[in-house]
């Protein structure tokens, strides 16, 4: 079975979103300092 290349950046964009979630949840310093990096790629 082949992984098509979209499903795989869902995917990828999905963990991103979460792991984005939990910084601001419980490490929101760490999350203020990551967010400039984040931006562009949104």
């Amino acid at each position: 079975m082949q992984l098509d290349g979209l499903p795989m950046i869902r995917y990828n964009f999905l963990i991103l979103n979460w792991t984005t979630q939990a910084l601001n949840k419980y490490l929101p310093k760490f999350h203020n300092n990551l967010k400039p990096v984040m931006n562009p790629m949104f």
